[in-house]
């Protein structure tokens, strides 16, 4: 079981992680953004790669364990 330390350490981490991409986002909602369409035929935007490559790599460099 995690310790309140460690469980407030994590919980500022995806704090952080989280204002990062919500000013990432924001930034794309205010210059524009293309889309694409999947092989499953749902849209993707290149924000939302953006977003997900800055979540999976600030949790790869913190937790390189849970890749």
């Amino acid at each position: 079981m995690l310790q309140k330390k460690e469980v407030a350490e994590i919980a500022s981490f995806c704090s952080n992680v989280l204002n990062q991409s919500r000013r990432l986002l924001l930034d794309y909602c205010q210059k524009g953004f293309s889309t694409e369409i999947k092989a499953d035929e749902s849209p993707v935007t290149e924000a939302d790669k953006a977003a997900e490559e800055l979540i999976r790599t600030t949790i790869l460099k913190e937790f390189p364990s849970h890749g």
